[in-house]
């Protein structure tokens, strides 16, 4: 497959949750005309971001998206303050580098969304056509490839499936990154979900190896046990001492075996 992007359309799919889509077809609107000029007084204290962003939207009448990213509590009070004033001075302290947008919803009425997320995913929203009528339940979606390490990617599909379950994933055969296929903002929040990505933390543990003597059991007769209670490790008889095991494994793998043979190479007479 070549790199870039493929759009398709899938119009089977209705029943996918629609986190942002591009065309936004949310059915919740109470008002064709977004207020953002209406002036609030409100005091918030401790109060979820989500829910003081939720609480802008209701007032301006409009729908609303918000990217995982936002998160927090905000404490602030606000005298007959305009709903865009309040918008910028809340994301400006707790919005995490996000801004906000109103977007059409693009079934041809004048519905607008506001969606608050990332500069990058707005961008994506000012691609021309992203506002264009589109039938609904049809989703534009795309394919797109990332490359990433093996020992990776069981893990990170793990993590983006659950924080993703609109789009499809799929590991390359070859083992050299994986296939996600959904809708522009999806991709680019994927995207930003790996830059951010601490590979440390996912990297396995490195190997080590270690001797085993046995004084009461031979090694042959434990070999075949800790192979099958441990079998992550490669276990193999030392050449050089008859009563030793060669042990090649994680540190948690060593461990594991050393706490069996505590209990295997026992004095059975005592």
């Amino acid at each position: 497959m070549t790199g870039g992007f493929r759009v398709e359309l899938e119009a089977s799919r209705v029943k996918l949750l629609l986190s942002l889509l591009i065309s936004l077809l949310l059915s919740t609107f109470v008002s064709a005309e977004p207020n953002l000029q209406k002036r609030i007084t409100r005091s918030y204290v401790g109060v979820d971001l989500r829910d003081v962003l939720k609480d802008f939207a209701a007032e301006a009448e409009v729908g609303i998206y918000y990217s995982p990213g936002i998160r927090g509590t905000v404490t602030l009070d606000f005298t007959e303050t305009s709903i865009d004033d309040a918008l910028r001075h809340v994301l400006t302290n707790y919005g995490n580098g996000c801004s906000f947008r109103l977007h059409p919803v693009g079934d041809g009425t004048d519905r607008h969304t506001l969606v608050i997320a990332e500069p990058e995913i707005l961008a994506v929203l000012d691609v021309p056509g992203c506002g264009r009528t589109k039938p609904r339940g049809v989703r534009e979606l795309i394919l797109r490839e990332y490359p990433l390490q093996a020992t990776l990617i069981p893990k990170v599909l793990e993590f983006l499936k659950g924080q993703y379950p609109s789009v499809e994933f799929e590991a390359r055969a070859d083992q050299t990154g994986f296939l996600a296929r959904g809708d522009r903002v999806e991709l680019v929040q994927i995207q930003r979900e790996l830059d951010n990505l601490d590979r440390s933390k996912l990297e396995p543990p490195p190997l080590v190896s270690e001797q085993y003597l046995l004084r009461h059991v031979d090694p042959k007769e434990a070999l075949e046990p800790l192979r099958t209670l441990v079998p992550g490790v490669l276990i193999t008889l030392d050449r050089d001492n008859y009563r030793g095991l060669h042990v090649k494994g994680s540190p948690g793998e060593q461990a594991q075996v050393l706490e069996l043979l505590s209990d295997v190479d026992r004095d059975l007479d005592n």
